[in-house]
């Protein structure tokens, strides 16, 4: 294209229709002016600037729906309880009868720890503390039974309001714990009472007064059949199982108490034949001393009596020392070495007047 067109066309662009002045060029004289003919190959519709579009109205944006209000909850009618009493008491809520039920027991769990209470009073706090040889005991009897009757009623009340089956198992075992404090406490009596007995034979065999020795020996076995009774009885209404029910008894506790009487009362059997057998030796030496002080001196018959007083003494006191060795669990080991310790002191009696 030479310079005369593009200015014509450059006219055409800018929409202007007025003649332009054109500089000399050689292609054309000085002063014509070319008419630009018609365009063909332009595209007008890419040449035009373009009219922007009216930018339409934003549409209103439409209300939020309003949420939907939730329905009432109809409550479930109410049904009436229904109590398993196979199902373990600690998984659901105790009924009014069962916290009466607990309460009565409750309270007479409380009434059975007062009679334990009155049994220890002054010795210690578990019933293995009274031993044979607390003769305060024998005193505070009277107490334990006042103990022992105020429990009753609780504990009968207990098995009348049990409420379910735990209750009722609960109830008979504070019976049988009861029951087995009524027979121990008169199981613990007849224990202390030969202990008496058999402190009575000591200090009679010291002073040579073996009849009176041989009494306590009768006395202890009229008294052991009181504590073969109370002991028996009170294994035959109780159970190491029965001890779970009262908090102021364990298990170890009631085993302990079984073990002490039955160690007591066995080692008291077993020295019946021992404290004869010691006033049968008393009764020798006291001859040998009555031949040998007296006014008719008979040294010959004070050596015989003498003799058979080592020889029955020595026979006594190896059998002491045997029941004490086999007396595992007993309270009365006190008495066996005193009995020990008066067999040695006897012989040596005796063997002075065989010098």
């Amino acid at each position: 294209m030479n310079r005369r067109g593009f200015v014509g066309l450059l006219a055409l662009f800018t929409g202007c229709s007025a003649r332009l002045p054109l500089q000399d060029g050689p292609d054309e004289p000085t002063g014509s002016v070319r008419t630009p003919g018609p365009v063909s190959n332009v595209n007008v519709a890419n040449t035009t600037t373009p009219i922007p579009a009216a930018t339409p109205a934003p549409e209103p944006e439409p209300e939020p729906e309003p949420e939907p209000e939730p329905e009432p909850e109809v409550p479930n009618p109410v049904e009436e309880e229904v109590v398993d009493e196979n199902e373990p008491v600690a998984e659901r809520e105790l009924t009014d009868s069962e916290i009466r039920g607990l309460e009565t027991l409750q309270n007479a769990d409380r009434k059975i720890t007062a009679v334990v209470e009155a049994f220890t009073d002054g010795y210690g706090t578990e019933l293995t503390d009274v031993t044979a040889a607390s003769v305060g005991f024998l005193t505070s009897e009277y107490d334990v039974g006042l103990a022992l009757a105020a429990a009753q009623k609780d504990y009968v009340k207990a098995s009348k309001r049990a409420a379910n089956a735990e209750q009722e198992l609960r109830a008979e075992q504070l019976i049988a714990c009861w029951q087995f404090l009524r027979h121990a406490t008169k199981a613990q009596v007849a224990v202390i009472e030969a202990h008496e007995q058999l402190v009575s034979a000591l200090t009679d065999f010291e002073r040579d007064y073996y009849e009176g020795g041989l009494t306590a020996a009768d006395e202890i076995q009229t008294i052991l059949t009181a504590a073969d009774r109370g002991l028996s009885n009170a294994l035959a209404v109780s159970s190491v199982d029965d001890t779970v029910a009262v908090s102021s008894i364990s298990t170890e506790e009631y085993e302990g108490k079984v073990v002490q009487f039955e160690a007591d009362i066995g080692t008291y059997h077993a020295l019946d034949a021992v404290v004869r057998e010691f006033a049968d030796g008393v009764k020798w030496l006291r001859r040998a001393k009555a031949h040998i002080n007296g006014d008719d001196r008979n040294v010959q018959k004070a050596h015989e009596a003498a003799k058979e007083a080592r020889n029955t003494l020595r026979s006594a006191r190896k059998a002491a020392d045997s029941v004490r060795g086999n007396a595992d669990g007993t309270s009365l080991t006190p008495v066996l070495l005193a009995f020990r310790e008066l067999g040695f002191a006897k012989i040596d009696e005796a063997e002075e007047i065989l010098e």
